[in-house]
């Protein structure tokens, strides 16, 4: 429905551009109107109660203001375009107004009014539209073209209304934020699939207990999930495995999730904040935080169930910053792996039981990153809670070998870096010693610059204090390196071999490319030995160094020199051309003498012709014919 007061609009437009102060007056009542820029205009009629937006009843309700747009308007100077922003939350409306004279707004609020539906090309005229709220209001139905034409449009909020489904299409290709927050979606849209662009998806209070597997086949660009408060039972592990690469965060929080397992998050290269704060976890399985290279935040607070975590839980995360671990059920944190979490600056731990023994002896080598340190209380055998700041554990603990794996593959001259970490009470001293017995370090670390395969083997680590022993083997496996092919290059694709065995199963093989002072990885189409990577635009390429990844793990390195192909292929067409022209040029001789030897044979038949025949000789009185008989001669020359 089209309000005839709407064009009034354009009056109003003229006394926002007029002036150049933050604050432009006059503005009709009830909304007050700014600027945020020079060429920003703001109209702002939040909070008003309207029921209906008609600027030109407001425009008349204002004697003020209408006498200022009259005088405007008999100069025939207004511009239209000035307002790119407009406010109409917190109203009473029913139905979305007609925009049709706002064709350069930008933002646009109007959440919390009482919408009920957005019916076809209802915003059809707001081709610049670039944020849209329809929050909390009633919305229980879009029509599949409501938003026909917003090609500008980045960012749509629809959350905190009634919607249980969307359209099959919305038309809304460009589309890089959605909020679907707070309705009653019982199941994971398949419709989303359209927004091939969209980089955050909130989900977040639905009824969502199930997520198809391929449900974001298309998302290869999403960077922020969000699917709090909604009846999952367990990580949707395989919907994130598609979009591993680009997923930076990833909230689960307040959902009856209760147990974390191994490989929930496996290959989560991007991911930097996963958050399970909330939750009902009760286990969380070894491996289950593995080879996650750039997570930097892990929310496990408000999980009053979760009693223990197992051995090597976090493993491989060498960007991890802060673990939340508050208000849970904790009694002690045995294995925490300083090995795996080189970078950790923050750890929270209030509101756990922990027991004053030695299962809190990690902690104690841990003060410097524990931010709620004067917090933590543990409960002693008195049974009276001690403040774990300025607590020490008196008691020997025997030591105990933490975060050390069982076994490691390693391809050949590569560098090889093990540390063997230990708690207790002394602090325990650590020995190493090789697969012959014998000792080979007093330290922690164990490092081979260059290792070979005469060092493959089992090698132990040895913990000792006056309170106790504690060992644990780790087997090196050392393997021959690997010897990368380039089959061919071209602007388009490379094809690429290898030869030798990998060092453990892949799961997934990428290539990194790396030219002047340019980078970029590409995933691989692997068949048997050889892998094929395709490029997103055309590359020509002289020199190239190329490694082949299985996942971030750098495999092998190799550097292949374009040019020189070239210039062999180039001295091959030079070769085959000298070739073709020295056949030419014989071909042409040989041609050349036959030809002459076939003219001087000519010559000497014409000659033999003319001596055999008769010779007349006149004379005035007779003619007399001489016959002669030639004596042949024969040459050398023939």
């Amino acid at each position: 429905m089209r309000f005839p007061g709407l064009p009034a609009l354009f009056y109003l437009s003229v006394v926002l551009c007029s002036s150049n102060r933050r604050n432009i007056t006059p503005c009709p009542d009830p909304c007050h109107c700014y600027s945020l820029e020079s060429l920003h205009i703001v109209m702002d009629c939040s909070h008003s109660m309207l029921e209906r937006f008609l600027p030109l009843e407001m425009i008349r309700n204002d004697s003020q203001f209408y006498d200022s747009v009259r005088s405007v308007l008999n100069n025939n100077q207004f511009i239209l375009s000035e307002i790119l922003e407009l406010d109409i939350s917190y109203n009473k409306l029913k139905d979305i107004p007609n925009f049709d004279d706002f064709y350069h707004l930008k933002r646009l609020n109007l959440e919390y009014n009482r919408i009920r539906s957005i019916p076809d090309e209802a915003m059809t005229s707001l081709n610049y539209l670039e944020e849209l709220n329809l929050s909390n209001n009633q919305i229980s139905e879009i029509s599949e073209y409501a938003f026909k034409n917003l090609t500008f449009l980045r960012t749509l909020n629809l959350g905190g209304n009634n919607l249980k489904t969307l359209p099959s299409s919305l038309h809304i290709l460009n589309l890089r934020e959605l909020h679907l927050d707070d309705n009653w979606i019982e199941k994971f849209l398949p419709e989303l699939s359209n927004f091939s662009s969209l980089k955050t998806l909130s989900l977040a209070n639905n009824r969502i207990s199930y997520i198809q597997p391929r449900s974001l086949i298309e998302y290869c660009k999403l960077e922020n999930l969000n699917l709090a408060r909604n009846p999952l039972f367990e990580v949707p592990r395989q919907i994130l495995r598609q979009v591993a690469l680009t997923l930076v965060k990833l909230n689960l929080s307040s959902t009856p999730i209760a147990t974390i397992r191994s490989g929930d998050f496996t290959n989560l290269l991007a991911i930097q904040e996963i958050d399970l704060s909330y939750a009902k976890i009760t286990k969380i399985e070894e491996n289950s935080f593995c080879n996650l290279p750039k997570l930097l935040k892990l929310h496990l607070n408000g999980n009053p169930e979760l009693e223990h975590i197992s051995s090597g839980a976090f493993q491989l995360l060498p960007s991890l910053l802060l673990i939340h671990l508050h208000n849970c059920s904790l009694s002690g944190l045995d294995d925490l792996n300083l090995q795996s979490l080189p970078s950790l600056q923050h750890l929270t731990f209030y509101g756990n039981p922990s027991l004053c023994n030695c299962n809190l002896t990690w902690i104690q080598h841990l003060r410097h990153i524990v931010m709620d340190g004067k917090e933590i209380r543990c409960i002693s055998k008195n049974k009276r809670y001690r403040n774990l700041h300025t607590f020490e554990i008196l008691e020997k603990c025997p030591p105990r070998i933490i975060g050390l794996p069982t076994a490691i593959t390693v391809m050949e001259r590569k560098r090889l870096f093990l540390t063997c970490d230990a708690i207790g009470n002394p602090k325990p001293a650590i020995q190493w010693r090789d697969p012959t017995d014998a000792e080979i370090s007093n330290e922690r670390f164990l490092i081979f610059p260059k290792i070979n395969q005469n060092q493959s083997g089992n090698y132990r680590c040895l913990a000792y204090s006056e309170a106790g022993l504690d060992e644990a083997k780790i087997f090196v496996n050392v393997i021959p390196r690997l010897k990368l092919q380039m089959l061919s290059i071209n602007s388009t694709m490379a094809v690429i071999s290898w030869h030798g065995k990998l060092p453990y199963n892949t799961t997934r093989l990428r290539v990194r490319f790396r030219y002047n002072s340019t980078e970029f990885v590409r995933n691989a189409e692997v068949n048997e030995t050889r892998i094929t990577v395709r490029f997103f635009r055309e590359m020509f390429l002289d020199t190239i160094e190329l490694c082949l990844l299985d996942g971030t793990t750098e495999l092998v390195c190799d550097y292949f020199d374009n040019r020189k192909d070239s210039s062999e292929g180039n001295f091959i067409y030079l070769k085959f051309f000298v070739v073709s022209f020295c056949f030419i040029l014989c071909a042409y001789n040989i041609n050349f003498k036959f030809k002459r030897i076939d003219r001087e044979v000519e010559m000497m038949r014409m000659t033999v012709n003319l001596e055999r025949n008769p010779t007349f000789y006149n004379s005035s009185t007779l003619a007399v014919q001489i016959l002669t008989r030639p004596k042949f001669k024969y040459s050398s020359e023939l």
